[in-house]
């Protein structure tokens, strides 16, 4: 047994060959790096009730994190709130996120 490590320099996709020879035959191994990638399961829509003026309406979705760990961080513009606005979700956890809607006047969105 020879123990061989492979440590890239940075942090890129990486594909190559080693080859090696003995006293008799030759063989290559595959060396392959390849990078992190993020996986976050929200609902693509949310539909609010009704919402009367100066009142406000909530919504709470799951985010879940079926990869790495991965930093969030919500832009919302009023009359929209977020919240948590950001976090910070752990591998394969999971934040429950609530949006609110404050109608300060009648208007349909």
């Amino acid at each position: 047994k020879i123990p061989i490590t492979f440590k890239p320099l940075e942090k890129e996709l990486y594909s190559d060959q080693v080859e090696f020879s003995t006293r008799t035959d030759k063989f290559t191994v595959n060396v392959q790096a390849v990078l992190p990638t993020y996986s976050i399961d929200l609902p693509h829509s949310l539909e609010f009730e009704t919402c009367g003026i100066q009142t406000t309406a909530c919504k709470t979705f799951t985010l879940v994190n079926r990869s790495i760990e991965t930093y969030f961080k919500w832009n919302v513009a009023a009359p929209f709130s977020i919240e948590p606005a950001l976090g910070l979700l752990p591998e394969k956890g999971h934040c429950d996120v609530t949006i609110k809607f404050y109608s300060q006047r009648g208007s349909c969105l």
